[in-house]
């Protein structure tokens, strides 16, 4: 991970040239034709549309209390991740009390934190997750071997195994012969009881590792529900699916488990090293589930109010940095105005996919 800021500006910068910023106008277009769709099936836009298969008229309001319960601790980690920048980029002006520039957080939309996990980790002597990587290259681990990882667990807690037809047709890493896919990484079924496959570019890394397991998660999910008739063969709500893939998840990355499987020392520490990596633990574990609850609350919440009518098809950019700074407290690297569309840069906003989910919650 570079920790140079210029780089860091540079590329977050030319994202967004890339991105939202051709298809600003798009956008626009879509949201028109998404409302005149649900009006047909007898909804006021689309945003009462997806809101409908939560079953919870209260649903937003209800989201929102959720986000005031976890905004005390997100502070916290906040305040502490601010003062370790503010040590580790002095050519970066961070007031003590101000918003983290948003490209020094090291990902394209900073909707979690583990890339900046090596600078602010609260005993860095006492570190294991930072051997991980190394140990799988070691192991001469492929991306292949990550997903027979993760299916050893599914089975050891008396789940499914992978059906045949998902080893021959799953795609688990990028192609090697020059074609160009969708590396967004997503699991598929394919509705016969027996095809199901992941596609992802997956690297020998500790994220793809953890991006396996989630993604089994689904397909465990969809084997479960494979017997029923097709039209209850389908998450109970669109962020089910999400939790389930992150309860596996959660459980498999604890340091006890990655132990197990010799991707962690398996050594007998004493209680003092072992608090201290605990807390390494929870840390790594609050830069992501902590972070992302608040993004995707900023997503939703923007997205709500523009197809409500409520942001102006001149205020798109201004409204999604006044809610990232105010629900965040995160800011551009540059000024930023209407001809760029940045939260345009994710991928939920340019596929018309909706971004929450239970494991938000």
């Amino acid at each position: 991970m570079s920790r140079n800021s210029l780089e860091l500006k540079y590329y977050w910068l030319a994202i967004r040239r890339e991105t939202g910023e051709k298809y600003k106008d798009l956008f626009l277009k879509s949201i028109e034709q998404d409302n005149r769709q649900a009006k047909r099936y007898g909804f006021k836009s689309k945003v009462e549309y997806n809101i409908n298969k939560y079953e919870d008229v209260d649903f937003l309001k209800n989201i929102a209390i959720q986000k005031k319960r976890l905004l005390p601790l997100y502070k916290e980690i906040h305040a502490y991740v601010r003062r370790k920048f503010i040590k580790l980029y002095k050519d970066v002006f961070i007031a003590r009390d101000g918003p983290i520039p948003v490209h020094l957080l090291s990902s394209i939309n900073a909707q979690i934190w583990l890339a900046i996990y090596p600078d602010i980790i609260p005993y860095p002597k006492f570190e294991e997750y930072q051997n991980i990587e190394k140990i799988m290259q070691e192991k001469g681990m492929e991306p292949i071997d990550m997903f027979l990882t993760a299916e050893e667990f599914f089975s050891s807690i008396g789940l499914k195994n992978m059906t045949a037809h998902f080893w021959k047709y799953s795609v688990t890493e990028k192609p090697h012969d020059g074609r160009q896919i969708d590396c967004h990484s997503s699991a598929h079924d394919f509705n016969d009881g027996k095809n199901f496959r992941i596609k992802m570019c997956c690297l020998v890394d500790f994220y793809s590792l953890q991006t396996v397991f989630h993604e089994m998660g689904h397909i465990q999910y969809q084997m479960h529900y494979a017997h029923l008739p097709y039209l209850f063969r389908r998450a109970a709500n669109p962020g089910f699916h999400e939790t389930i893939g992150d309860v596996i998840l959660l459980s498999a990355m604890t340091p006890d488990y990655l132990r197990s499987v010799g991707l962690l020392e398996n050594n007998t520490v004493k209680n003092t090293k072992k608090y201290k990596n605990e807390i390494n633990y929870l840390m790594k574990m609050a830069l992501e589930y902590v972070v992302s609850p608040l993004y995707a609350y900023i997503i939703e919440h923007w997205r709500h109010r523009v197809y409500k009518g409520y942001i102006k098809p001149d205020e798109l950019n201004t409204k999604y940095w006044e809610y990232r700074l105010r629900y965040q407290g995160v800011c551009p690297p540059v000024k930023r105005t209407e001809k760029h569309f940045d939260i345009g840069a994710k991928y939920h906003i340019a596929a018309g996919v909706e971004y929450y989910s239970g494991s938000h919650l």
